[in-house]
């Protein structure tokens, strides 16, 4: 039997288109994974984004607070925020300006330190603020 089909070329014709669809409905399969957690990753971050704006706009209102004499609300506020928002930095540096107007000397420096200790200069308000920590710490008399 000659021809096409005697020789067997179509058997590795349907091999070859197999493992073809095979692979294609792989890579499918893969794509869509990908999708559904770049989706996942997209909410996520949403919510994270959501979640240090409102922590942003309480250290703000504390803030407030404290200009017009209200510290310990403004500390009780900006308590809040650090255990809701861990990685808001600003917030150790306005709890260390609260302790220290409050006269905590021990607990503003703990702050304060934190403070530098995580803060990166990325923008002009860290960097300002970076420096009015290390200013508030120098001019703190030393722990007897």
């Amino acid at each position: 039997m000659g021809g096409f089909f005697g020789q067997g070329i179509w058997i590795f014709l349907l091999l070859f288109l197999g493992c073809a669809l095979y692979c294609a409905w792989l890579l499918h399969r893969k794509l869509a994974d990908l999708r559904d957690r770049g989706l996942g990753a997209h909410a996520e971050l949403g919510e994270v984004l959501l979640r240090h704006r409102l922590g942003v706009n309480r250290m703000e209102e504390a803030a407030a607070l404290m200009e017009t004499g209200k510290v310990d609300e403004a500390i009780a506020r900006l308590m809040e925020v650090r255990d809701t928002v861990p990685g808001l930095h600003p917030v150790d540096f306005f709890l260390g300006k609260a302790y220290l107007a409050k006269g905590d000397l021990p607990r503003a420096a703990e702050h304060l330190r934190s403070f530098l200790d995580r803060a990166r200069p990325y923008d002009r308000l860290t960097q300002e603020r970076l420096a009015e920590a290390r200013s508030l710490l120098e001019s703190m008399p030393p722990p007897a």
